[in-house]
């Protein structure tokens, strides 16, 4: 029962994020844009991927 909760709360969050990129472009280089959630993502994820590693990927 708590992936409704999960599956909601993804829904609503991507909806928003998808919402705000569009009006950001009014203003904001496209290109900006585009790379600006990976950007911000970028200081999060890579201890993530420092203490987990790369797994090795199968046949």
């Amino acid at each position: 029962m708590l992936w409704y909760i999960f599956a909601f709360l993804t829904a609503l969050f991507e909806s928003t994020k998808d919402v705000f990129s569009k009006k950001s472009l009014k203003d904001t280089d496209e290109y900006v844009a585009a790379w600006a959630l990976p950007a911000f993502a970028l200081p999060f994820l890579l201890p993530v991927l420092f203490l987990t590693g790369i797994p090795q990927l199968g046949a």
